[in-house]
């Protein structure tokens, strides 16, 4: 182990330490730039109660409604939207879904899509 000390190993630590902060600066810069093009959209979705999710460094979003979570599988048409005479089913209204849980205080009742 001649040649490989302390100061080696120090050097080497110098190195590696420089190395992730010039790495870690672009991520940085990159996700700082994400927040402030995105911030008025990541308020509005937070102010209807919708998650964010922040994806690729900061650079893009998923947004989501955790009102579709509550949707399922109509029971009466087994989620095809129409009754056994290719009719529009009543239940769901054509939907094909219905939502498994009342709507909470302040949010707007869910309505299936229609088709069309």
């Amino acid at each position: 182990m001649s040649g490989f000390g302390m100061a080696s190993t120090q050097r080497l630590g110098w190195a590696i330490g420089r190395l992730g902060r010039a790495i870690g600066h672009p991520a940085i810069w990159i996700r700082m730039l994400g927040e402030r093009l995105y911030q008025g959209d990541d308020a509005r979705a937070r102010r209807h109660g919708w998650r964010v999710e922040v994806c690729h460094g900061g650079l893009s979003r998923v947004y989501r409604d955790p009102r579709f979570d509550s949707l399922t599988a109509c029971p009466s048409c087994q989620g095809s939207g129409t009754s056994q005479r290719d009719r529009e089913c009543g239940h769901c209204s054509g939907a094909g879904r219905i939502s498994a849980r009342a709507p909470g205080p302040g949010e707007p009742p869910w309505r299936p899509a229609g088709p069309g």
